[in-house]
């Protein structure tokens, strides 16, 4: 058994913690880590208020133009960078998004605007 003057040391020992300083990525650079999809994000608001303008041909052309940046930005763009554009393979995206976005221009230039 220990004698009481230790014991008591021991209980009576402030316990200090050193806490390391925490480090995180800058915050500008987390920001544009995301610049692709919010390229795309920004055309596809864009077009959409021109819709809502009651212009619907000129804004479902640029709807469609938006995703097909999409698809040239996945094309080129390494999947670390392309970000949330990245959502399965390379080709796998660039087939969908080019179908979708080739799709969509042909409605826009096809389909006949609202009288």
């Amino acid at each position: 058994m220990e004698p009481p003057q230790v014991a008591a040391a021991r209980v009576s020992a402030p316990l200090v913690e050193i806490r390391e300083p925490i480090v995180q990525p800058a915050r500008v650079e987390r920001r544009w880590r995301e610049w692709p999809i919010g390229l795309v994000l920004a055309c596809v608001l864009i077009s959409l208020i021109v819709v809502a303008a009651n212009h619907f041909r000129r804004g479902s052309v640029l709807l469609a133009a938006s995703v097909l940046l999409a698809t040239g930005l996945r094309l080129v763009l390494p999947a670390r960078q392309a970000g949330l554009l990245a959502v399965r393979s390379r080709w796998v995206d660039v087939i969908a998004l080019g179908g979708l976005g080739g799709g969509l221009m042909v409605l826009a230039l096809v389909v006949p605007p609202p009288s």
